[in-house]
């Protein structure tokens, strides 16, 4: 038997957090940068939008998840999304970049990747 998935993506998406470890990112919130690939079990397709992985639903979720309490590293805030992300069981693997855009002025951003499989 053969498996089939399909991969859906997010790229780019300009979101508020509160993370960081320096005194003036413990003042509010700090903006990041995503992109975001879902590998997807691939159920018989029928057109309904209630048998796929929402990205509104993942969006959403994303942004309230890195609202939701105060965060040292972004490679904490990167096992939290992967988490969020395989609690769809159709979920099968996540691959992420997640970017502190112009944190230091030498650079456009820095930032950490994580690819995840679900074990």
């Amino acid at each position: 038997m053969s498996k089939s998935t399909r991969t859906i993506f997010i790229q780019g998406l300009e979101f508020q957090a509160l993370i960081g470890i320096y005194d003036f990112e413990r003042e509010g919130p700090s903006p990041l940068r995503l992109s975001l690939e879902l590998e997807v079990k691939l159920p018989p397709f029928d057109d309904e939008i209630g048998h796929v992985v929402s990205y509104e639903t993942i969006l959403k979720g994303i942004e309230a998840l890195a609202m939701a309490r105060h965060r040292d590293l972004l490679e904490t805030l990167a096992e939290d999304i992967a988490a969020f992300c395989f609690e769809d069981l159709r979920i099968c693997a996540v691959d992420l970049k997640l970017e502190k855009p112009h944190i230091f002025p030498q650079a456009q951003s820095v930032g950490v990747g994580l690819k995840k499989q679900r074990a």
